[in-house]
């Protein structure tokens, strides 16, 4: 599902929660939105997949506060827990937890997805924009208020995804959680994953880096190449999957974000915001994450 939901100056916070949540749980209907929508200017393409999360507490932390959950791809003895959290003025803040109870609240908050830096802004007072990508595996978010993109670490946008198993102890059966929480290239946090020695590593320690076949990412290490079609002359993005990794701090081999999620890293510094691609005969829209960095996401 790819979003844009523009919402009006004088907009409130609940309204606009419940926008987002509605969207997030399957909505395509603009005009079931609330009276803080731009429904002229809001658009909601589920072509290809549904939104994908449910709703399973309303009641936690006040009034605008939403939990919502959805399936990991290889079980169904648990599941993904994220809040939608709207608290804290001028920001719209995702956080991941390895569970939820209704009423009472998550346990083991992935690190810094509470700080306004992995946060995406809100502006009520003269209106913006949010650009929403979602399915059964992730969530990502991208503002755009006051002429500016994006947190306000770096103006990049924000995430929670879920990432293939790629270590051979890193299973469902030993109870681990494969969700992420991030901004792009400004660290990614999961709630837990297995050590090398047997023990898990949660909180702060429970980080992971973003890798580019086997190196970790630094933005002169994203995909730089255009692909040249045939012979007429025509270059193409070169798309490249997104991989985390613990390798460095605990030899924990992470997994791959762009299997389940259909998003992808491209060409560095080439497409603008909102630019579409074809990749395998299927449409594709760019975000400028920060400043050169570039991730298509599947429209619909």
């Amino acid at each position: 599902m790819y979003c844009t939901y523009t919402y009006k100056a004088g907009a409130t916070v609940a309204n606009i929660l419940s926008d987002v949540i509605a969207i997030l749980s399957g909505t395509t209907s603009v005009s079931s939105l609330s009276s803080s929508c731009v429904s002229g200017q809001t658009n909601i393409n589920a072509s290809v997949y549904s939104a994908g999360w449910t709703v399973i507490d309303t009641s936690f932390q006040g009034s605008n506060v939403v939990a919502l959950s959805a399936a990991y791809a290889d079980t169904s003895s648990y599941g993904k827990y994220i809040s939608i959290d709207l608290n804290t003025t001028g920001y719209i803040l995702l956080k991941g937890w390895e569970t939820w109870t209704p009423g009472i609240g998550g346990t083991n908050l992935s690190y810094n997805s509470d700080l306004v830096g992995y946060a995406q802004r809100l502006n009520t007072v003269s209106g913006g924009v949010l650009y929403i990508y979602a399915n059964k595996s992730c969530i990502h978010m991208f503002s755009f208020q006051s002429s500016v993109f994006g947190n306000s670490n770096n103006n990049t946008a924000s995430f929670i995804a879920e990432r293939t198993r790629a270590g051979l102890w890193d299973t469902p059966t030993n109870n681990l959680y494969p969700l992420l929480v991030s901004g792009y290239w400004i660290g990614v946090y999961t709630p837990r994953y297995p050590s090398n020695w047997g023990l898990d590593v949660m909180l702060n320690n429970a980080v992971l880096n973003y890798m580019t076949y086997g190196t970790i990412v630094v933005t002169t290490n994203l995909p730089t190449q255009k692909v040249k079609y045939g012979s007429d002359g025509e270059f193409y993005h070169l798309f490249q999957n997104v991989w985390v990794t613990g390798m460095a701090s605990n030899n924990f081999l992470g997994g791959n974000l762009s299997a389940a999620g259909d998003f992808y890293l491209t060409t560095l510094g080439v497409g603008g915001f909102g630019d579409h691609i074809t990749y395998n005969g299927n449409d594709y829209i760019i975000w400028n994450v920060d400043g050169t960095a570039r991730v298509a996401f599947r429209n619909g």
